[in-house]
């Protein structure tokens, strides 16, 4: 998972927390909007828990691994829809 603050308003970025963000995607299962190849991966998905592993990078395998061009055109793209 990749995430920036920059061009987010300081009002809304403690809603950015890795907390808040596992919550919001655990709910976005629960109502569909993320959808899974399985049943077992769904129940998985509907635990802020799975999304919280996901969102913490685990450095025991190695410390972090980020693509940083794929993660900043995905910002830009989703950026460029908000204006």
């Amino acid at each position: 998972m990749y995430y920036k603050f920059e061009g987010i308003p300081l009002t809304l970025r403690y809603q950015l927390s890795h907390r808040t963000l596992a919550a919001t995607f655990a709910e976005l299962v629960r109502v569909g909007w993320i959808r899974t190849a399985g049943s077992a991966t769904a129940e998985a998905a509907m635990s802020s828990e799975h999304w919280l592993n996901l969102l913490a990078p685990d450095y025991r395998r190695g410390g972090a691994k980020v693509d940083s061009a794929i993660g900043e055109a995905a910002f830009l793209r989703l950026l460029s829809g908000f204006a």
